[in-house]
């Protein structure tokens, strides 16, 4: 066998392996590397770029949103539209930032995939996985009181902002830390009048 046979046997060789190693990572690229359009079942549509859910303050996006699982992050003042009378997270979604459900009017549920590792929702609100910390509850959520679950030791930035049906929430002993949970964050239409603790 001539040097030059050997040479191109063994690049083919290395080809071949190159292949096998790479492959499965090629096939494993997340669909979120590119910006996708998704439509919404009232109307409109959202978009998802990287894995991030991007701003929808200006949307018409409406109806009872069900993310798609290319979705991995809500950042910071995504603001979702108005319309969206509920929304349905992923259990891809492993990043949410505070102030994301704040222009949601008429959201009356937010709904998480059981198999989320980080969030879960009870009754239509919105906890972080350990059920320690309550993230946010529906602006338009029915009943005009509500009590924080025992286990609860946290209230995030804003969880009740714009909350228009809810006049009276009381709040468990356990809970140490409750961040601005009397401010409308600049809706206008918080129709909370008392804490009971």
């Amino acid at each position: 066998m001539s040097k030059s046979t050997v040479v191109r046997s063994l690049r083919a060789v290395c080809l071949v392996l190159a292949v096998a190693l790479f492959a499965p990572l090629i096939a494993a690229t997340p669909a979120q590397a590119a910006v996708a359009t998704f439509s919404c079942p009232g109307g409109g549509s959202y978009t998802v770029d990287n894995g991030v859910l991007q701003s929808m303050y200006s949307g018409t996006c409406s109806g009872d949103v069900v993310l798609d699982a290319s979705v991995t992050r809500i950042n910071y003042a995504t603001y979702l539209p108005t319309g969206i009378t509920s929304i349905s997270i992923p259990s891809t979604t492993t990043m949410i930032s505070y102030l994301t459900f704040q222009n949601a009017g008429v959201m009356t549920a937010i709904i998480v995939d059981a198999a989320n590792p980080n969030y879960k929702s009870v009754d239509g609100v919105l906890y972080n996985k350990a059920g320690t910390t309550l993230i946010h509850y529906p602006a338009a959520k029915t009943g005009n009181s509500f009590t924080i679950p025992a286990g609860v030791t946290s209230i995030d930035y804003y969880a009740f902002s714009c909350a228009r049906n809810l006049n009276t929430i009381t709040i468990p002993d356990g809970v140490l830390t409750a961040n601005f949970i009397d401010r409308d964050a600049g809706c206008g239409e918080r129709g909370i009048s008392e804490f009971i603790v």
